[in-house]
């Protein structure tokens, strides 16, 4: 279940140890109230394309203009000052990524003890939807394929038909798939039966074969 959140209207409503969240353009901004008016956060790219480290700033710097909410921490194992303290331990950390240690990773750290991202998990999901049905495209089209050629070195030559190498079909015979009249010259050949019959190539001339 989603942590429940609700808008903070004044500085005295916040207690130390809060987590506290900054909605933004497409995705939340997290940090941890360390009282007096200030927050500790992963900055990260929360101020421009640029990585920051976890930093100790102003509730308004925080903000930056945005609106602020505090997530219930109710069930939370710890007490506020051990929040604050882990916070605290990790100042000047520069190590931020998006996927793996964001602002909301390391806060439910300080919170939980776990690193743990609720907006990377729901990204994740339409991720995974998005690589499976790629992949059964992908699939489908090879199979697909697959059967096309299949078909198409199984068909039937009519007597005095020119396979694509140049051979003439004498006998109506087909070729199963992966064995083109090429390759197959030599077993067709080894398997003619009932009599002589002739094989015409343009580079080979004509062949007569007889059962021996």
């Amino acid at each position: 279940m989603k942590p429940h959140t609700q808008p903070v209207l004044a500085l005295d409503e916040l207690a130390v140890g809060d987590h506290l969240v900054s909605p933004r353009r497409g995705y939340s901004h997290h940090g941890i109230y360390a009282g007096n008016g200030r927050v500790i956060h992963y900055s990260g790219f929360s101020r421009r394309w640029r990585r920051g480290p976890v930093e100790e700033v102003s509730l308004a710097h925080f903000c930056l203009g945005h609106p602020l909410l505090v997530r219930d921490s109710s069930q939370t194992p710890c007490d506020g000052a051990a929040r604050v303290e882990r916070a605290r331990r990790r100042l000047g950390e520069n190590r931020f990524s998006v996927w793996s240690n964001n602002c909301e990773h390391f806060c439910h750290w300080c919170m939980h003890g776990a690193s743990r991202s609720e907006q990377i998990e729901a990204l994740r999901t339409p991720l995974r939807t998005l690589v499976s049905l790629l992949v059964h495209n992908a699939s489908s089209s090879l199979s697909a394929e697959g059967a096309q050629a299949s078909h198409r070195a199984g068909v039937q030559y009519k007597p005095g038909e020119s396979f694509p190498d140049g051979f003439a079909a004498k006998s109506g015979e087909s070729f199963g798939a992966g064995a083109g009249p090429s390759t197959q010259a030599s077993r067709r050949i080894g398997t003619l039966r009932g009599g002589s019959r002739r094989l015409t190539s343009p580079l080979l001339g004509r062949l007569d074969v007889s059962d021996t």
